[in-house]
């Protein structure tokens, strides 16, 4: 349950990130911070594909993408 709330806390950190308008289109860089091994190891792990893992990555990726 613990991880879960952490997973939840990083995919609203990004949300907000994600949210934030730039007067002139340029990038957004963000640092989230986490010590729960068990998450960054799951988001490392291409074979975990729980649903709160994904939805950090599909983030990141949409993130990314904006750059």
């Amino acid at each position: 349950m613990l991880n879960q709330a952490e997973q939840l806390a990083i995919i609203k950190a990004l949300e907000t990130t994600e949210s934030i308008n730039t007067l002139d289109n340029s990038s957004r860089t963000a640092t989230v911070f986490t010590d729960r091994r068990i998450t960054l190891d799951s988001l490392h792990n291409a074979n975990n594909h729980a649903y709160l893992i994904e939805e950090i990555r599909k983030r990141l990726s949409r993130l990314e993408d904006t750059k």
